[in-house]
């Protein structure tokens, strides 16, 4: 439709005429460098959340390879592979719960030092991602725990213990 009239327009005026553009494509372009930090600092913060999960899964898998001889222990001595794993899911969970709670503690802390930058808010607006961070750590420790310890609990406990 706006083709149409700028074609018009021009028939009846006979001068060059300037390109409408809607309301919405108007404040499409007064906002585009919000955009686009906005996008970067959606990816760095995707980076940095891989990189967390990362860090977990390897700290996780060194604590699970420290422990091999307990595991080969216990299972020597009947333990179900089952109780095994959720002994490091417990451990695991008590370990990112303590980081979760001291990272929301500075989260909160920081957000209060900052009004400037997110003005109009406060630190409940940010629950969401709060929610979503602890969601996400939470389900990434629980799944390397799971990884590491179901990978010590199918090796043999007699091959562990002559190894040492």
């Amino acid at each position: 439709m706006l083709a149409s009239a700028e074609t018009e327009l021009r028939n009846v005026s006979g001068q060059r005429v300037r390109p409408f553009r809607s309301e919405l494509d108007r404040v499409r372009g007064r906002f585009v460098a919000q955009r686009l930090n906005a996008i970067a600092l959606n990816i760095f913060g995707a980076f940095g959340i891989f990189l967390a999960a990362l860090g977990i899964y390897a700290s996780v898998a060194y604590a699970v390879s420290l422990r091999l001889n307990e595991i080969a222990l216990r299972m020597a001595f009947g333990a179900e592979p089952g109780s095994v794993l959720r002994l490091f899911a417990r451990n695991g969970l008590i370990v990112v719960t303590k980081g979760v709670v001291l990272g929301i503690v500075g989260a909160v802390a920081v957000a209060k030092w900052l009004p400037a930058s997110t003005p109009n808010t406060s630190p409940a607006s940010h629950a969401l991602e709060y929610v979503v961070a602890v969601s996400v750590m939470m389900l990434v420790t629980m799944l390397a725990t799971y990884g590491a310890a179901r990978r010590a609990v199918a090796v043999d406990p007699v091959e562990i213990l002559r190894r040492d």
